[in-house]
């Protein structure tokens, strides 16, 4: 039987900070994109 000396991507000790930083990198970025259409949206009706 093989096993295999691998070392993580992200060691244990600091997986939660990254996986929150992950995440709330993703949701500015898809709260980021949703205001904008939100304002254009806005905007374009307010010309009418």
């Amino acid at each position: 039987m093989k096993t295999s000396n691998t070392t993580a991507v992200v060691p244990k000790k600091v997986l939660i900070p990254f996986i929150l930083l992950t995440s709330f990198f993703a949701l500015w970025g898809f709260a980021n994109v949703v205001t904008d259409q939100m304002v254009q949206a806005k905007t374009s009706r307010n010309d009418n």
